[in-house]
């Protein structure tokens, strides 16, 4: 994949945008060659200052924030980007709501796009004493809200599985920047995209069995073949081989549960029509597995 998405997440004075700054000049500064590889931040709190802000207005302007991310991450620009180093996009937000939060994954997601959170976290004081020195603060009851309302993110949700927390109570330093973009890294070369499946998907209890066997065939064959594209751009032959080993024991395993999978089928095709068309429809449908 070509583009790794990171959101930046903090109340007001965090330091978010300190360290989003940084992360984009540290990853163009080692990584920006003739191949495009580029680093870019989009700030969604810049978008939201010019708007008299309501309930309606808010709503409407962050819809139109993630309308601006997708147009970022589209195939069109994807293309362009290089095929062995990982350009980002740095979403810098308060996304002090999961819901907010889930929003950008389900784009990065449905996008087969890679996507961490890093959540900057500092105290209340030091965050209303940062934001005083702005040109345009936050009003200081604003501030307090969103510190009172903030959800930090949550490996439970898968939305928030891959995350780093970072407290900048004192300063960013430089090893800060160094360890997320090792967990760039780390989170690029072991991403599987997500593979989508029509939702209209045709199955008739006739072939029913059949039918979802064809489709769990192609969505193994896909990943196995991603993970083999993977292997073969190591450089080390000691790499190599323990991905292959890997490979092996993965396959092995998704044949395992999809051995599961076809007898839970056969056992609804013996109940009615409609119940073992809705299971299946379900099983491929599910939106945040």
């Amino acid at each position: 994949m070509d583009i790794v998405l990171v959101l930046m997440c903090g109340i007001p004075g965090a330091g978010k945008t300190t360290i989003a700054m940084d992360l984009v000049e540290y990853w163009n500064r080692n990584y920006c060659t003739t191949d495009n590889t580029v680093a870019s931040r989009i700030s969604f709190d810049d978008l939201e200052s010019f708007i008299e802000w309501n309930h309606s207005s808010f709503k409407m302007i962050r819809q139109e924030n993630l309308c601006i991310l997708e147009k970022l991450m589209s195939p069109e620009i994807r293309t362009k980007l290089s095929k062995t180093t990982p350009s980002l996009v740095v979403v810098d937000d308060i996304m002090y709501l999961r819901s907010m939060r889930r929003q950008v994954y389900v784009l990065a997601r449905n996008m087969g796009i890679p996507m961490l959170t890093v959540s900057v976290s500092v105290g209340l004081d030091t965050a209303i004493s940062r934001n005083s020195e702005r040109s345009i603060p936050v009003k200081v009851e604003s501030l307090r809200k969103i510190y009172e309302s903030f959800q930090i993110p949550d490996p439970k949700f898968i939305f928030d599985r891959n995350h780093i927390s970072i407290c900048s109570e004192y300063s960013a330093c430089s090893h800060t920047v160094e360890s997320i973009v090792n967990t760039i890294k780390s989170l690029h070369s072991t991403y599987v995209p997500r593979i989508v499946l029509v939702k209209n998907v045709s199955f008739h209890k006739s072939s029913l069995v059949k039918d979802v066997d064809s489709q769990l065939r192609k969505i193994i064959s896909d990943v196995l073949k991603e993970l083999a594209s993977r292997i073969y751009k190591s450089t080390s032959a000691e790499e190599q081989q323990q991905l292959t080993c890997l490979l092996n024991s993965l396959r092995l395993k998704l044949s395992d549960i999809k051995a599961t999978v076809l007898q839970e089928v056969r056992a609804e095709t013996n109940k009615d029509s409609d119940s073992s068309e809705c299971f299946i429809q379900l099983f491929f449908c599910r939106g945040d597995d």
